[in-house]
């Protein structure tokens, strides 16, 4: 039982009436009354405040009780946050083996389906030839209409987009999304919510033949929302996929009207959106740095280093990241022409000075593999990048909130076992430093 508990516990047994007329004049419900008095559920500020005008303590006493549940809200809070940062990171550095498990998948190679497909298909194995055979008629018509993605799609659907065009050749569909984030009065539940539903669609995003662009809505209510057409839905040019929450079915619409109908009221609803470019994934113009952003890459931000009067970066990276740019002097964040052995070096000593003033640390390799990389830029957004083969695909996502949040989570993360110390860094770079010309040969 935590401390806030006990309290309301202690104080609630000198009132005078019975528990079920302190829970009438609070407005809370009596089951909801006696888990906060067991420890099981917490209070929410507006509860605890009936509870304390009712019980009518001194304001001293109050206060106390009000900074208990804000302490207590605060740390349970800061761990949620933590979790869903690290989801999102971790699923930005799993992206490469999404990736490649869709271009192993082999549905795409069984016999087609001959007909129209059903109007409401309940089996699972049905769903997902209907629908990739869909996309793969879609991927080679050359109608270059856009695909349309509502706020929320369910796994299937997410898998098959994923498993079409990572196979499919030719030039790059447009697709749009509208994203739907949460506001609801609770600000840390609200931002890892919408954290997990940008984890969720991180693959799509790094598909070269999908050029994603999503538009963002803010709602009080959680998705899908009746009458809005934002449920689970997938919508080509000549069909629409619905999904039927109850039955977990899908709705095949072949209706040409139909079909249009649902794609006009859809760009409706996307030309209206709140932020209207909050995720391209075309844009390759790289952001300014600024105060506070926070870099993470298996190579440290060295190409911010080499900008005049820019403010240092924090970030972490790995030794296996500056050791290959010592050994071929590339830019992994800025590719250019490989740097000559002397300009290595000057930079890796301007990286140890930035060391000893900002948050640069070291991190165990495995956590930030190769070719991925993402700047949390606190006013402006989240950049990230994927390059292969040195062809690099860049995702641009334009909500400061949620940069902020994982620039303060990065930042509180720093003192973790994963997370190398100062100290050891310092002494790795200096380590490089002198041996930089074994390295480099």
């Amino acid at each position: 039982m935590s401390r806030l508990s006990e309290e309301i516990k202690r104080l609630v047994q000198d009132y005078p009436g019975s528990t079920a007329e302190l829970a009438r004049r609070c407005g809370i419900d009596r089951s909801t009354l006696y888990k906060i008095f067991s420890g099981q559920r917490q209070p929410t500020p507006a509860q605890l405040q009936s509870l304390l005008e009712v019980l009518q303590l001194p304001a001293r006493q109050s206060a106390a009780l009000t900074g208990l549940l804000r302490s207590s809200r605060e740390s349970q809070g800061d761990r949620a946050l933590h979790r869903a940062v690290s989801g999102l990171v971790t699923g930005l550095f799993r992206v490469q083996q999404a990736l490649a498990d869709a271009h192993t998948l082999r549905d795409a190679a069984l016999p087609p389906l001959q007909g129209e497909p059903p109007a409401f298909l309940a089996d699972s194995a049905l769903q997902r030839r209907w629908v990739l055979q869909a996309l793969c008629r879609y991927l080679e018509s050359g109608d270059t209409r856009p695909l349309m993605l509502s706020p929320t799609l369910p796994p299937l659907l997410r898998e098959l987009l994923l498993q079409a065009f990572c196979r499919s050749e030719g030039p790059a569909r447009e697709v749009w999304q509208l994203f739907l984030f949460a506001r609801t009065g609770e600000p840390e539940q609200d931002l890892c919510r919408n954290l997990e539903l940008l984890r969720q669609y991180l693959p799509l995003l790094f598909v070269d033949r999908m050029n994603c662009q999503g538009r963002l809505c803010y709602t009080a209510a959680l998705p899908p929302l009746p009458g809005s057409l934002l449920s689970a839905c997938l919508l080509l040019p000549d069909t629409a996929f619905l999904t039927d929450p109850e039955t977990r079915g899908l709705l095949c619409i072949r209706d040409p009207q139909a079909v249009e109908f649902l794609r006009l009221q859809y760009n409706r609803h996307y030309r209206q959106a709140t932020l209207p470019d909050f995720l391209d994934t075309r844009s390759h113009a790289a952001l300014p740095p600024e105060e506070g952003m926070f870099c993470l890459g298996a190579q440290p931000p060295l190409h911010l280093l080499t900008l005049a009067d820019a403010p240092l970066p924090n970030g972490y990276f790995t030794e296996q990241g500056l050791v290959e740019f010592i050994r071929t002097g590339v830019l992994e964040a800025a590719p250019a022409a490989p740097l000559p052995p002397e300009e290595r070096l000057a930079l890796v000593r301007r990286l140890r000075e930035a060391c000893s003033r900002a948050t640069l640390r070291l991190v165990e390799d495995r956590l930030l593999p190769p070719g991925l990389w993402m700047e949390a830029h606190p006013r402006r957004g989240l950049l990230l990048r994927r390059t292969v083969s040195g062809h690099s695909r860049q995702v641009l996502l334009q909500e400061p909130q949620l940069a902020h949040a994982v620039c303060r989570d990065l930042e509180q993360s720093r003192t973790e076992s994963l997370i190398l110390s100062q100290k050891s860094t310092l002494e790795f770079l200096d380590y490089c430093i002198a041996h930089g010309a074994t390295i480099t040969g």
